[in-house]
């Protein structure tokens, strides 16, 4: 899987799909939500009045942008529990994420460092611990498969990594650099 950090609004990404997140008892959807939301008129917002179990940990919700922003699909994804959040709690969703965006049959996906504005984790360990879940989510044996149908499947090849504060960009490559090293490890 390649894996690029950009700077710059979530919202603007040219994608397959989009994944953002919430936590537990969001009223109202901020920052990088808020302009998925905005693009998106508001169906976000209508979401989480009308499931407010919408930010319970591992819980996706599906949106098809029709055309409002550069992604063909948005994936809103449960945090849980802000004060509960982790960044174990964090590779085991960014894992949730990446399947579910399988099954959208992306090929490229961007995503944001959950966790690393509200829950208050450092910016560069976030960003290594969403590669980590993503990469390993991502996995794939597919050496002894024979059934045509298996190898058909796709997979997501390319993750954009988000960061709005240019300042921030840097310890998130640092991180994410890590984070693939680390999770190719695993998957040898």
């Amino acid at each position: 899987m390649q894996i690029e950090t950009i700077s710059g609004s979530i919202a603007e990404v040219i994608c397959d799909t989009i994944i953002i997140s919430l936590f537990e008892n969001t009223s109202q959807p901020a920052g990088a939500i808020g302009a998925v939301d905005a693009a998106l008129g508001g169906r976000i917002s209508a979401v989480i009045k009308d499931k407010p179990d919408s930010g319970k940990y591992g819980r996706t919700t599906v949106f098809h942008a029709g055309g409002s922003l550069g992604a063909k699909h948005v994936i809103l994804l449960g945090l849980g529990k802000k004060e509960e959040f982790t960044l174990d709690r964090l590779r085991g969703v960014a894992g949730v994420a990446i399947r579910a965006a399988q099954k959208l049959a992306s090929r490229s996906v961007a995503t944001i460092v959950h966790g690393a504005g509200q829950a208050g984790l450092d910016h560069q360990a976030a960003a290594q611990a969403l590669v980590e879940g993503t990469v390993l989510g991502n996995y794939c044996f597919r050496c002894y498969k024979t059934d045509k149908n298996d190898k058909d499947e796709i997979y997501p090849e390319l993750l954009y990594i988000v960061e709005n504060d240019p300042r921030k960009t840097e310890a998130v490559t640092a991180g994410a650099r890590v984070g693939k090293i680390v999770a190719a490890g695993v998957n040898l």
